[in-house]
């Protein structure tokens, strides 16, 4: 299904359910599109085709495909370039190359990217392994200026030759995992960051095709494990472990860690620095440049989103439905008596979606992704977004250490709010968890579904029972054991 056709019978959906409310007739109108944001977005200084300094936002969106901005920094003028291929909605990884031409992974395509300012135009360079990359996790250049691209089902590795045009697919390095993030080491190895439920590393070797596991294996929830690249060029493993530094197929201990490299910067040529100034509030539509004076002035940025999907919809203590939009998340309102559609913008310091809702005493509880964060609205209340007692809506942290997706809130029982989860990446066994509004104090039951999840959940008033109904899956990237 075309990702407009999930988007505007969402609307048309909340049209007809008002329209019973207001008239015994069955009225269908589309109200409109609630939020019209963009997500993964990226920045890069780079030029144009004349040479010129400028800036490359990569933006993706859920009703269209994903689109390359080029900004003109002296006059925030905006050309929009769109992505071709079928379901190239998201910029999952990117990478501007030392030639100056930016390569975009897109999901779910799994196609590969790249805008060519001397061409002026963005490119599809084909599909990085049809069948095995849907989602490209991580873009690194070696020596040779070939692209390494690790994706996401099958943990698989990918280069691709600038030079002849082609691609060349090593195929899977991790035979349980799914997530594959490459570095380029110093060596000509590539070592690849496997995630997510033992995270490890992997070393490939280019010029013999040998894989191999180095340093510890990790196991998610019990250990952590990262990898970065320092300042001598090396790959480093940090983790609860130990650290170590990738040589070959070695992974040898190291005391003292050096300093990591450099992160990518957002300067241009001239030194003027730049960065959006509302990427907090999950908008992307003021860009802030700062001189290398120290002078500063904004951007207001002019392109076509096209609407973000709908995840939910939730009928209000107030009256009015509410819903939320996924990647990034808001919350919106829909008032059927002043027919008003209104972006509310941010609720929750989770930025996917809001799984679930409900409501309490006159307030709305939201219960969003990832991390199933949970925040508490007020609609009697103005509206200003924050972690502090007198925010509205309040973001009142995890329900617990183990969700990630709560699929179910339900309140009321023992005055408190219930959240029924699936759990985080590369955990098995999602819990079932309560908050008290009075006491702000919070309890999770781990392990009542094994290593299946709690997923719906249904007050039983007569009974006095809560009836909580199970779910075989565990977290994204594991396979269910039950």
């Amino acid at each position: 299904m075309p990702r407009r056709s999930v988007l505007i019978p969402a609307v048309v959906t909340a049209a007809i359910c008002v329209s019973i409310a207001r008239s015994s007739e069955l009225q269908v109108r589309e109200v409109g599109v609630p939020v019209r944001s963009v997500n993964w977005v990226w920045l890069h200084a780079g030029q144009d085709r004349r040479g010129k300094p400028c800036i490359y936002a990569t933006m993706g969106q859920n009703a269209r495909n994903l689109f390359v901005l080029q900004i003109d920094p002296q006059t925030g003028a905006c050309r929009q370039f769109t992505a071709e291929p079928a379901r190239a909605n998201y910029p999952t990884a990117t990478l501007m190359a030392r030639d100056g031409r930016l390569y975009i992974g897109a999901a779910y395509a799994g196609h590969l990217l790249r805008f060519d300012p001397e061409k002026d135009a963005l490119e599809d360079l084909g599909a990085i392994h049809p069948g095995a990359a849907t989602f490209p996790c991580r873009l690194d250049e070696d020596a040779q200026g070939r692209i390494w691209i690790g994706s996401y089902g099958t943990a698989d590795l990918t280069c691709y030759d600038p030079a002849t045009g082609r691609f060349l697919r090593h195929g899977r390095v991790d035979d349980v995992d799914m997530y594959n993030y490459p570095f380029v080491n110093r060596d000509g190895t590539i070592a690849c960051l496997i995630r997510v439920t033992r995270p490890h590393v992997v070393v490939f070797d280019p010029e013999t095709g040998k894989k191999q596991a180095v340093g510890p294996v990790t196991v998610k929830g019990q250990d952590s494990l990262d990898v970065g690249r320092g300042r001598d060029g090396w790959i480093y493993i940090v983790s609860s472990k130990g650290n170590f530094r990738v040589e070959g197929f070695e992974a040898k201990p190291v005391s003292t860690l050096p300093p990591p490299e450099p992160p990518s910067k957002r300067v241009l040529s001239d030194g003027t620095r730049f960065e959006f100034l509302d990427a907090s509030a999950l908008v992307y539509r003021t860009l802030r440049l700062t001189l290398p004076d120290g002078s500063a002035r904004t951007i207001d940025l002019s392109y076509d989103a096209a609407g973000n999907d709908i995840f939910y919809l939730h009928a209000g203590p107030d009256g009015r439905l509410y819903g939320s939009s996924a990647l990034p998340l808001h919350l919106f309102r829909y008032d059927p008596v002043k027919d008003e559609l209104v972006d509310l913008g941010r609720c929750s310091k989770a930025t996917g979606e809001a799984y679930s809702m409900a409501n309490l005493d006159g307030k709305l509880y939201i219960s969003s992704y990832g991390g199933a964060r949970l925040s508490v609205y007020d609609p009697s209340r103005p509206y200003r977004f924050g972690s502090g007692p007198q925010d509205n809506p309040r973001d009142l942290g995890r329900i617990d250490r183990v969700s990630c997706r709560p699929r179910s809130t339900l309140a009321g029982p023992l005055g408190r709010v219930w959240v029924a989860s699936l759990p985080d990446y590369g955990l098995w066994g999602g819990p079932l968890s309560w908050y008290d509004p009075q006491s702000g104090q919070k309890k999770a039951y781990y392990g009542i579904a094994g290593d299946a999840s709690c997923y719906t959940l249904a007050h039983l008033e007569k009974a006095g029972l809560l009836a909580v109904g199970t779910n075989i899956s565990g977290g994204s990237g594991t396979r269910p054991k039950v």
